[in-house]
C-alpha cells in the first residue's frame, strides 16, 4: 500500500507548484498591465478641463489647470489674467485644444511663443467641425505663427508638445480669448 502512494503524493506536488507558478505569473501581468494604463494612458487625447474664462482684474486672475482625466495622469495648465498673455505647461508628447472662437474665411490669427526651453512647439487652430488641425511648427520654442482661417466656422486653439521634455511657455494672443475655455 506504500508504494501506490508515493507516486501519488508526488503529482500533488508537481501540480501545486504548477497552480502557485500559474498565480504568480496572472499577478504580475495584471500589476503590469495596471502600470501601464497609469503610466501610458494611449494617444487619445480630452481637451483641457478650464473653468469658463471671463476678463479677469488685476486682484482676481483667471487661473485653470487641466483636472485628471480617466488616468488620473494631469498633463497640461493655463494660468492667464487677461485671455490674450497665457501661460501654458503641458507634459511631453502631449497636445491639447482650448476655447471656442468664431472665425471668418481668411481671417488670420498670429499668436506668439517664448520659451526658455529649447523645445519644438507646434500652435494653431483646430476645426470644432472637423477636427482638423490647421498649425505650424517652432523647433526652438520661440517664434511666431500666423494662421489663415480656411473658411467660416468655429476653431480652437491646438498646443502640442512635440519634445521628450515638459513644456513651459507663454502664448501670446493678437486678441483675448473671451467665453468658456473648456
Amino acid at each position: 500500500m506504500r508504494i501506490k502512494l508515493i507516486p501519488t503524493h508526488h503529482k500533488f506536488k508537481k501540480k501545486r507548484a504548477g497552480i502557485t507558478i500559474t498565480i504568480a505569473a496572472v499577478v504580475i501581468v495584471g500589476i503590469g498591465a495596471i502600470l501601464t494604463a497609469y503610466l501610458y494612458p494611449g494617444p487619445k487625447e480630452n481637451p483641457v478641463a478650464l473653468d469658463a474664462l471671463a476678463p479677469a482684474t488685476a486682484n482676481d486672475p483667471a487661473s485653470v489647470t487641466q483636472t485628471p482625466g480617466d488616468s488620473g495622469i494631469v498633463s497640461g495648465g493655463i494660468e492667464t489674467k487677461d485671455g490674450k498673455d497665457l501661460s501654458i505647461w503641458l507634459a511631453a508628447g502631449r497636445d491639447n485644444n482650448f476655447a471656442v472662437m468664431s472665425r471668418k474665411q481668411d481671417e488670420t490669427l498670429t499668436m506668439s511663443v517664448e520659451s526658455e526651453q529649447e523645445i519644438k512647439l507646434e500652435i494653431g487652430i483646430i476645426s470644432v467641425s472637423s477636427d482638423k488641425i490647421y498649425s505650424e511648427s517652432i523647433p526652438s520654442g520661440t517664434g511666431t505663427v500666423t494662421i489663415t482661417v480656411p473658411e467660416d466656422g468655429d476653431y480652437r486653439v491646438y498646443i502640442k508638445n512635440h519634445s521628450a521634455l515638459e513644456a513651459h511657455f507663454r502664448l501670446i494672443l493678437d486678441e483675448p480669448l473671451t467665453g468658456p475655455l473648456v
